[in-house]
Formats: C-alpha cells, structure tokens, sequence
C-alpha cells in the first residue's frame, strides 16, 4: 500500500539514498491511495490518538534499549551485535524522532492538502 501522504512525508526526508529506497516501495505498492474527506477524518481520530498513546503507553528508553539488546544478543550474538551497534551508530538519524516533529505545526486538513498538491504535481 502507497499513499499521497507517504509521497509527501518522503518528499521532505533529507537523506538522498533512504528517500530513493521507499520511493522504490511506491512501484510495488498493489493499493495507492489519493485524498478525500473520508481520509481526513480518520486521520484526525488516528492522530488523536496516537498522540493519547505516545504519551501514556511508550516504553521507557531504557526498556527499549534493554530488550534490543536482548533481541540482538538472542539473534546474533555477542560479536555480530556489537558489530551491528556500530553500523546503527555510523548514521546518526532517528527516524522516528524526525517523523514525530516533522509536521507538528500543521492542522490534518494543511498536511493532507500538502500532500494533495505534491500528488496533483508530480502527475502533472
């Protein structure tokens, strides 16, 4: 699944090479969907309610840390999760920091109107 939404949270990613590979996920999308009110709306009750669940039901980052680690101890052991630790640290992005603060100065409506004329231009 593809969305006008995607195009446009990809659009502003500034890392070349990562905005080049989920452009990629697009082509083999099997659904890709447009705009409509019907999206809206339920992105603002998703919206609601994600920011309900960020802030009341997150792991702590210590939590995460430690059972990231178990998980890759578990997985590949002591040598390869050191080996992979440091392959994390050589690009020092946090998506999900990034994507959490990336618009949140705009309403659901600018975001997804945003997004609409990104898709109406790169049809065009």
């Amino acid at each position: 699944m593809w969305s006008y939404m995607m195009d446009f949270e990809n659009a502003v990613n500034p890392y070349v090479n990562r905005k080049r590979a989920i452009a990629e996920w697009q082509k083999v999308a099997s659904l890709d969907i447009d705009d409509s009110v019907e999206i809206v709306e339920l992105g603002k009750k998703i919206w609601i309610s994600l920011k309900y669940w960020r802030y009341n039901s997150m792991k702590t980052d210590t939590i995460i840390r430690n059972e990231g680690m178990q998980v890759l101890l578990t997985s590949l052991g002591m040598v390869e999760a050191e080996r992979f630790i440091m392959l994390i640290q050589q690009e020092p992005f946090d998506y999900t920091k990034w994507q959490e603060n990336l618009f949140e100065e705009l309403s659901i409506e600018e975001i997804s109107q945003r997004a609409a004329n990104l898709r109406a231009h790169k049809k065009a």
